[in-house]
């Protein structure tokens, strides 16, 4: 379900977090202000930990915590699963 969730909502994230990070990452090129300039680079730095986390920390964190809100009941919310494991499913 990690790898599933990764592949769909994970599309999202990275969609989202690079041009957001790359637009950040120029105004510290284009900007003539130096404070300016030291927070948009704090700023895309910021945007891509965070991106990198909704990655890989959240994921691993159900996984090893396993938190009953989210693992509750999830064997009856798949209808098929051997179509979910095998990528088929939307």
């Amino acid at each position: 379900s990690i790898i599933h969730a990764l592949n769909n909502a994970g599309r999202g994230v990275i969609v989202t977090a690079t041009p957001l990070v790359a637009c950040t990452a120029i105004w510290y090129i284009f900007s003539s202000l130096r404070f300016q300039a030291e927070m948009a680079i704090l700023i895309a730095i910021w945007m891509g930990v965070s991106a990198l986390s909704a990655l890989l920390v959240m994921p691993a964190t159900i996984a090893v915590m396993k938190p009953r809100f989210v693992v509750q009941g999830a064997e009856s919310c798949m209808v098929h699963p051997e179509i979910v494991a095998e990528g088929k499913a939307a």
